[in-house]
């Protein structure tokens, strides 16, 4: 291994095991299973003809693995996170981010805020 790879691997392990939270995963057609993932959280609101929408967006740094983390993610994949309720999901969206050991990867959940009036 590089000594690039090695201080990428030292990083991650750092963030997990510092900041890392447990990360309810649930592969599309597989079991859940718990995770750890260093998490951060964006909200924003869009408007359109149906009203206005709060689209929240996670962001989890997590091992690039099928035991402890996720290995290759995919659409019908979700998560649950610290603080949700039993039924919470967050929807797969993309990839930010691979390297050999680690993926960034981004999770979105959207609420409806309020109903534009018909005319």
């Amino acid at each position: 291994m590089t000594l690039a790879g090695t201080i990428a691997d030292d990083l991650r392990d750092v963030l997990l095991s510092d900041f890392g939270e447990t990360v309810v995963y649930f592969p599309r057609g597989g079991m859940a299973r718990a995770i750890t993932a260093a998490l951060t959280r964006m909200a924003d609101l869009a408007t359109d003809e149906q009203g206005t929408r709060l689209v929240e967006t996670a962001r989890l740094l997590v091992r690039r693995d099928a035991a402890a983390g996720i290995a290759e993610p995919q659409l019908g994949d979700a998560v649950r996170l610290p603080g949700d309720g039993e039924d919470a999901r967050w929807d797969f969206s993309g990839v930010v981010s691979r390297d050999s050991a680690s993926l960034v990867v981004e999770f979105r959940r959207t609420t409806l805020q309020r109903v534009r009036p018909r005319k």
